[in-house]
């Protein structure tokens, strides 16, 4: 009886054992099946042919083959746009990478469905590039400006096309700031403006009016002496070559005396009259403080004429006009006091025009003068046979000579038919021949000449 109750006893235990092992094998199949169908499913070859299509109409496609479902939200394939599609027998997963690459989309397959995700990128600040151009109020472009972004230490500098291109972390507004040497700054917002056209004003003040007496500078207010002050561009007159002939009829109290129509002839200046007889009556001249001593090596009393030395020059005559600033003229006794006695004739104070700190500025200036000679039309002159007629009328007239006429004249030729030295054909002749002999001398003594004058100027630097 034992024995047998044992055999019955491990009857059920293999039992057990057997029925478990049916249900361990009985799941391996099944996973290995599903297993199988998903790499099955994943390795699915399509082929897809379409035009002008958009991601759902793609899917659509892929999922009539292959019976592949897919999920995703509308708002991420909504924003893609619309493609062309040419493949021949690619994979599913494949496939669809190539399609979305790109485009922010990742596929992940899971248990026969094919779920559409977006991609989360981890994207860096995004830049933006400014551009600009900077010019003045010519419209002339502006080389080497600062450009700044205010609060900041990012800038450049424009081209020599005054133009910029500037790349920082893109805001909703920026404030730029440009400076520039001898021209005003300037903020200016940016909001996106694709191009940036920037003109900068020059930086100019007006100053109170000051005279310049040599030693110093002070306001004309605060000034008693009888000063007069002209600025050289007011007083510019086209064919004049020289300062002085140009204050002629400018400065009040002084007198400005043409001596001689040569060319190179200076006018005789008297600010105080005539202080001496025998000296010099002439003004002093000052140049940026320097005074100018007299070119003429002699004085008028050494040639017993106070106009020759006029011919030759005097003290400004080798300074050009478009050099000068500004003229003031001190004319009472008070400027004694900073030249000596020189200065009891008056004295004028030349400024001269300074560099200015900026970028290079060339100026020109160009002047010609054409001076015609003289000519008979200008004047009222007879000629030679007016001449002829006149003595004939003064003869008809039984007007009486107070000589006996000689020379080639109508009056001596008459004389000598008179006295029977020639005869009539030949009084007659030679009347003829007066009245054809006209001797334009104004074309055999001067000429017409040119005149012309040149002044280039280059300044500016840094200070």
């Amino acid at each position: 009886m034992k024995k047998s109750g044992e055999c019955k006893g491990n009857l059920r235990s293999a039992q057990k054992i057997f029925r478990v092992m049916k249900m361990m094998c009985f799941l391996m199949f099944v996973l290995l099946v599903q297993v199988r169908g998903d790499v099955v499913a994943q390795n699915q070859v399509v082929s897809v042919d379409m035009k002008n299509c958009n991601v759902e109409e793609f899917l659509r496609e892929i999922k009539e083959q292959t019976g592949i479902r897919f999920m995703y939200k509308s708002e991420y394939v909504e924003a893609i746009p619309r493609f062309d599609v040419h493949a021949k027998e690619r994979q599913v997963l494949t496939l669809l990478d190539e399609v979305f690459a790109g485009k922010g989309i990742k596929c992940l397959y899971d248990n026969g469905v094919i779920v559409l995700t977006k991609v989360q990128q981890q994207k860096g600040p995004e830049e933006v590039v400014i551009k600009g151009v900077v010019k003045d109020e010519r419209e002339q472009p502006l080389p080497g400006v600062t450009v700044l972004i205010k609060g900041t230490t990012i800038g450049v500098a424009t081209d020599s096309k005054g133009e910029f291109s500037l790349t920082t972390v893109k805001q909703d507004s920026l404030t730029l700031l440009f400076s520039f040497i001898g021209m005003k700054s300037r903020e200016v917002k940016w909001t996106g403006q694709k191009m940036l056209h920037v003109v900068l004003q020059d930086d100019s003040h007006d100053m109170e009016e000051v005279v310049v007496t040599g030693y110093q500078t002070i306001s004309r207010r605060e000034s008693a002496s009888a000063i007069s002050t002209v600025k050289a561009k007011d007083i510019m007159v086209q064919g004049v070559g020289s300062i002085d002939q140009m204050l002629q009829g400018r400065i009040p109290g002084m007198m400005v005396l043409n001596t001689s129509g040569e060319p190179s002839a200076t006018p005789k200046i008297r600010i105080r009259g005539n202080a001496t007889i025998n000296g010099n009556k002439s003004p002093v001249w000052v140049v940026d403080g320097v005074i100018l001593e007299q070119d003429v090596p002699f004085t008028a009393s050494d040639i017993n004429s106070e106009d020759a030395e006029y011919l030759i020059g005097n003290a400004i005559a080798g300074l050009n006009p478009q050099d000068i600033e500004t003229i003031t003229v001190l004319k009472d006794a008070s400027a004694t006091a900073i030249y000596g006695v020189k200065a009891a004739n008056g004295v004028i104070v030349i400024t001269t025009k300074k560099g200015v700190v900026g970028r290079p500025v060339i100026s020109y200036n160009g002047n010609l003068t054409l001076n015609t000679r003289p000519s008979y039309k200008n004047y009222h002159r007879m000629n030679s046979q007016e001449r002829v007629l006149f003595s004939r009328q003064l003869i008809e007239s039984n007007m009486n000579f107070g000589r006996v006429p000689t020379g080639e004249t109508y009056e001596a030729v008459y004389e000598q038919l008179m006295s029977k030295q020639i005869s009539q054909a030949e009084f007659e002749q030679k009347v003829e021949t007066l009245q054809r002999r006209n001797t334009d001398w104004f074309d055999l003594l001067f000429r017409s000449d040119v005149t012309h004058t040149h002044a280039l100027n280059v300044s500016g630097g840094t200070e």
